[in-house]
């Protein structure tokens, strides 16, 4: 899905971004995606089930976990791992 022409521009105070429903279609697209060409960002992604780690290993540059957004202790574990000051929400 990337293309070389594709860039991103996150403000620099965004250091780590939260996609929820990143098991599916789309959510697998843009974690990709970012990856791919945003390497300042660390990135925690969610689903019902865990999502992909794409053989990324360092939990550094990326978190995955299940986790019912229904369930507020999960919610609330979602959001200590760091800071977060974006969230992509997918359903």
């Amino acid at each position: 899905m990337s293309d070389s022409n594709t860039t991103f521009n996150f403000p620099a105070h965004i250091k780590t971004v939260l996609i929820t429903g990143a098991g599916g279609f789309i959510g697998r697209q843009l974690v990709q995606l970012l990856l791919s060409t945003c390497p300042q960002l660390s990135l925690i992604t969610t689903d019902v089930s865990a999502p992909p780690k794409y053989g990324v290993e360092d939990e550094e540059r990326l978190i995955s976990v299940a986790a019912d957004l229904g369930d507020k202790a999960q919610v609330e574990k979602l959001f200590g791992y760091r800071p977060v000051q974006g969230v992509f929400a997918l359903q």
